[in-house]
């Protein structure tokens, strides 16, 4: 099992560069944000999602790839995720 996402920038981008991906697909908790995980592929890809409920039912919102939306951009979009 992987440790959470570390809340400082510095700290997060060394982190998540020295990931290596498991025969599994893997969903990585950010230390700073309840519900925000990286998910890693056993490819390497790796993407956001937040776990939310809709409706009062759970679901998993896939926010976009890693490489695609930085730490910056993931609050507002984990708040537009949220609202569906």
């Amino acid at each position: 099992m992987l440790n959470s996402i570390p809340g400082q920038f510095k700290k997060a981008a060394a982190f998540i560069n020295n990931l290596t991906p498991a025969t599994t697909r893997q969903e990585i908790p950010d230390s700073t944000q309840a519900g925000l995980y990286l998910v890693m592929q056993p490819s390497g890809s790796l993407s956001w999602a937040v776990r939310t409920k809709i409706d009062g039912k759970a679901a998993k919102v896939t926010i976009g790839r890693y490489d695609e939306v930085g730490r910056d951009d993931r609050a507002g979009n984990i708040i537009s995720a949220t609202q569906v």
